[in-house]
């Protein structure tokens, strides 16, 4: 696992708070005299936010899952994970570790609405209020990617182990309530913040935003509207009219350009390096690369194996050059899904984003959580596929990345299409694995995606392999709930598997439709 041994024993530390539980006169033993009753807000605010990109953006949660099941990686070593073969001691802790980073932002809302720490925060932090807000927007964006991975979660229960009466374990909510009060609390966010004439929210330890009160209430309009497009599909009358109240909304006061992105950037001094640099540097591991079925869909290329046509056939994308290194003086990527013996003969061949170091794994990398390009996406789709939206979509992700020849590049690109503007918006959305195995799971796209039973290699030896899942006998719709669950929390996890339709990993969500 991380080498950062220390924040797992911190983690499994307070998630043993969190549910197991402590008495009262256990808590009054060991309060220390020393160490303020309360943590100023400025302080969690910047805890939340590292820990939540370290956790979700890193070499395990990511790397080993989400950027592997949207074909963005593939595996050099221990190939498992590309074909579904989970493990489940990652599965637990970071499904752990992340309840257990929101515990920081419900302490915001904690504090910012006890009256009598209210005027401290006025004084000293910023505005209350806001905090409130912003801590809300943060929660709305974890639990929507955890609704969205597993299903039914605990929601409407959760992160309250601290209360005189602590909940410890929680119920599972529906994906419905979850989703509906994801858009309430996004667009009560969205409106105070709107209205702040103040000057910031928090006088410092925001590392998003620096306290700006607009950003903040471009991100949450930002949040609403990848709400509504994952329900494109849904038919429930009270998801539809919450969607389409975001859409309505949103679309005029959402992301405006890259300078809005929601993202953190790592100082890379060795005290704050981004959590890939961590992985693969830190910890000196280099079982990941670039797919060859994403660097083919980057340089114009068809997949003749399995006759699918590139809907960008004969143009090289300029952020080729910058995501996968040469390697013999061509870009190679890993044939997605071999097994481990096939995979490791082709290591000296392939893209090596360990030398020299990559712009995604750099000590001081910026983690996008959300960019301005994901919202041109979207403002397309929902806009018939419209093509001013298309291009700025494409140009906002290039820009981002300093690629080259941008304006060249655009209008070489056929017109907004189905395919065209979601293949492209999977492109943007490069380091965002759990995104974009979800944006595949909603429309099927893009067609490079192999799936389970399809053809990929060649190997060494120049065999062409068929891509067989260890589990399932496709992509997996969703992660099962971890095993520790079952142990913590029988009673519950048990029910939200029933409600879901079974645990497994075909089981698709509410927003998941053929």
């Amino acid at each position: 696992m991380k080498t950062n041994i220390f924040k797992h024993i911190l983690g499994l530390l307070v998630l043993s708070i969190i549910f197991i539980g402590c008495t009262k006169d256990f808590e009054e033993i060991n309060t220390n005299p020393n160490n303020p009753a309360f943590v100023p807000t400025v302080n969690l605010i910047g805890s939340a936010q590292r820990q939540l990109t370290d956790d979700i953006f890193d070499e395990w949660f990511s790397g080993r899952q989400s950027l592997l099941w949207s074909q963005f990686w593939a595996q050099r070593n221990y190939t498992e994970e590309d074909r579904f073969g989970i493990r489940q001691g990652t599965n637990n802790t970071y499904f752990r570790l992340i309840y257990s980073d929101l515990m920081d932002l419900q302490e915001i809302i904690t504090i910012a609405s006890d009256d009598t720490r209210r005027p401290d925060i006025e004084a000293n932090y910023g505005d209350p209020d806001g905090q409130i807000a912003v801590a809300n927007i943060l929660k709305a964006y974890v639990f929507q990617l955890l609704a969205s991975t597993y299903g039914d979660i605990p929601y409407e229960e959760a992160l309250r182990a601290r209360e005189d009466n602590p909940i410890t374990s929680p119920k599972y909510s529906s994906q419905k309530v979850i989703f509906l009060d994801l858009f309430a609390k996004l667009r009560a966010a969205a409106n105070y913040l709107e209205a702040y004439e103040g000057d910031q929210i928090f006088t410092s330890g925001d590392l998003m935003y620096n306290g700006d009160a607009e950003k903040w209430a471009r991100f949450a309009n930002s949040l609403r509207l990848k709400l509504a497009i994952r329900l494109s599909k849904v038919t429930d009358a009270e998801l539809v009219a919450a969607r389409q109240q975001a859409i309505t909304e949103a679309s005029d006061f959402a992301f405006e350009s890259n300078d809005d992105n929601a993202q953190i950037t790592y100082l890379g001094d060795g005290q704050s390096n981004a959590p890939m640099y961590e992985g693969f540097i830190t910890a000196r591991r280099n079982d990941m690369t670039v797919s060859a079925n994403f660097v083919d869909l980057l340089k114009g290329i068809n997949d003749t194996l399995n006759n699918k046509t590139n809907p960008f056939q004969g143009i090289q994308d300029p952020r080729l050059a910058i995501w996968v290194p040469l390697r013999g003086g061509v870009y190679r990527g890993m044939p997605y899904g071999l097994v481990n013996q096939y995979a490791s003969a082709l290591r000296g061949v392939t893209a090596n984003l360990y030398t020299p170091v990559n712009i995604v794994i750099a000590a001081d990398a910026t983690v996008a959580w959300m960019d301005y390009a994901e919202v041109c996406f979207i403002l397309s789709e929902l806009n018939g596929w419209d093509q001013e939206w298309y291009e700025r979509g494409v140009r906002a992700s290039l820009e981002r990345w300093g690629a080259e020849g941008i304006d060249e590049f655009i209008a070489a690109l056929p017109p907004a299409s189905e395919e065209t503007v979601l293949t492209q918006k999977y492109i943007a959305l490069y380091m965002n694995g759990y995104e974009a195995w979800a944006e595949y799971r909603r429309t099927g796209y893009p067609r490079s995606i192999i799936e389970v039973g399809e053809r990929t290699g060649p190997t060494a030896t120049g065999e062409i392999m068929t891509f067989q899942a260890i589990i399932g006998n496709a992509i997996a719709r969703r992660l099962t709930y971890p095993v520790q669950e079952y142990t913590l929390n029988q009673a519950n996890v048990e029910a939200a598997a029933a409600a879901i339709g079974g645990d497994e990993f075909s089981t698709r969500l509410i927003w998941d439709r053929p």
